[in-house]
């Protein structure tokens, strides 16, 4: 039972995370009605993908990540496309960290110290975190979960004290010009592939079980998240949705959601940035120094170039990387399922399969086309 529970766990601490704060924003732009159908069919994608990477998973021997998979069962060719798609996700998410993590560190100063500067709170943000990268700082990735689990528990706390404050007029309406606007920062803020493999290493049966309620409860406290914060700020509903808040519901619990959550995205950098950095210094053979340098320079760089607007970098991350990485996860399972099944030593199969497959690469790349073009679009528009 309790392999069962931390599998669980495990799940959801890497599914919820700096996603969160960019849906109530998502769904004010698209309007929540269309926010909650594209939750919805998000939701059955990510679950069914990631039931298709746990049959990979599982019936395949040795400790794997994607990239790893994708060389074993579709040649290094298509290793070199997913890894580059690996390297420009990473990348990606830890410029989200970066954005959304010095908009709480400037909203901490300016509480604490009425210190209100963005680019020097990102900045002092980024140091620490580039110095806990480059020392592998491991008991503090330890206390990821543990963070991810307090963080939970203040997001349920505040949704039930905005539970009586919800405004039904701040849900209605839509927006068809932003109709997919929510779109990549849903599939962003869903999916949890990278948690997969570590499933393994924790319990071997009951896998269908463990991934459904590992997606779906994530996909709950977004909704209820969403439906709270949008339903109590409306217009006034920010990017980050604290500053929101905090204009309509004053401090206190706010601030501890905040501090909260930066110490969540700061945990979560240090461990994707470890992992990027021994990419580089195991896979490629880079040096120590070099590697860290490599990992932390290019985020840096992108966000003093004003790549600084995580909406719209979740938007891409989450239409074209998380999208591609669906894509080889669907490649992944047709391969493994062409196999006499007698070879492996799990039974497990995800039911209906091959029609399934089709689905979801049709939602795939239906989905992140237009949501490319939406991207595209609000692009030109703001030039």
């Amino acid at each position: 039972m309790w392999n069962k529970f931390l599998a669980i766990s495990t799940l959801i601490g890497t599914i919820i995370g700096a996603g969160i704060f960019g849906l109530p924003y998502a769904a004010l732009k698209s309007g929540f009605v269309i926010f909650i159908l594209e939750l919805v069919v998000l939701f059955f994608i990510v679950f069914i993908l990631h039931l298709f990477y746990g049959e990979v998973v599982i019936k395949t021997s040795g400790k794997h990540r994607l990239v790893g998979y994708v060389e074993k069962y579709l040649g290094k060719k298509a290793k070199k496309i997913a890894f580059i798609s690996s390297l420009f996700g990473l990348y990606g998410t830890l410029l989200v960290f970066l954005s959304l993590g010095g908009k709480f560190t400037a909203t901490l100063f300016n509480y604490y110290f009425s210190f209100d500067n963005y680019l020097v709170s990102s900045l002092i943000f980024y140091f620490f975190c580039a110095m806990a990268v480059f020392f592998t700082i491991r008991w503090i990735v330890s206390l990821e979960l543990f963070f991810s689990g307090v963080l939970f528990l203040i997001i349920l706390i505040l949704t039930g004290l905005l539970a009586d404050k919800i405004v039904p007029s701040n849900l209605e309406g839509y927006n068809i010009q932003n109709i997919f606007l929510p779109y990549g920062i849903i599939l962003f803020a869903l999916s949890g592939a990278t948690a997969i493999p570590e499933l393994k290493e924790i319990i071997h049966k009951d896998f269908f079980k463990i991934i459904f309620w590992g997606t779906f409860i994530p996909a709950v406290i977004y909704f209820v998240f969403t439906l709270s914060v949008l339903g109590f700020t409306g217009a006034e509903t920010s990017k980050n949705a604290i500053d929101g808040l905090l204009l309509k519901f004053g401090n206190g619990i706010i601030i501890y959601l905040a501090t909260l959550g930066l110490i969540s995205i700061f945990t979560s950098f240090i461990t994707l940035g470890d992992t990027l950095k021994k990419i580089f210094w195991y896979d490629l053979k880079i040096n120590h120094f070099q590697s860290w340098l490599l990992v932390v320079i290019i985020p840096l760089i992108l966000f003093l170039l004003k790549f600084q607007d995580f909406i719209i970098i979740m938007e891409i991350v989450g239409s074209v990387t998380i999208a591609i990485e669906g894509f080889f996860i669907i490649a992944l399972h047709q391969k493994i399922q062409s196999f006499n099944q007698h070879f492996f030593r799990s039974s497990y199969s995800v039911p209906g399969g091959h029609y399934l497959r089709w689905i979801i690469l049709f939602l795939l790349m239906f989905g992140s086309f237009l949501s490319i073009l939406e991207i595209i679009s609000q692009f030109f528009n703001n030039h």
